[in-house]
């Protein structure tokens, strides 16, 4: 059975640099007005605590801005553990599919 993960954003804030699940870096984490749903994606898809087996089961990730609205919709193709254990998903916004 598949589910759906939800991922809420906090206000934008600046990282040092930090790896992508997919590949590539990213230098800010959360949500900023005026986002792209591919830049909500980037900002939020990685890293996350959550139980592996959950993690593995989700087909879609709904991601929510800081007053809880759904700015993204995405399909995930899978996943990347880190060391620490948390959870980063590989996907791309679904934007003609749902409308968020």
């Amino acid at each position: 059975m598949s589910e759906i993960v939800t991922m809420k954003l906090g206000s934008r804030k600046t990282v040092r640099h930090e790896e992508l699940p997919d590949g590539g870096y990213r230098e800010f984490v959360g949500w900023q007005g005026g986002m792209s749903p591919k830049e909500v994606w980037q900002a939020g898809n990685s890293w996350w605590k959550l139980e592996p087996d959950r993690a593995v089961r989700c087909d879609l990730a709904v991601t929510l801005n800081p007053g809880n609205v759904v700015v993204c919709v995405a399909k995930i193709r899978g996943l990347i553990k880190r060391e620490d254990m948390r959870m980063g998903f590989i996907g791309e916004p679904v934007e003609s599919k749902y409308d968020a």
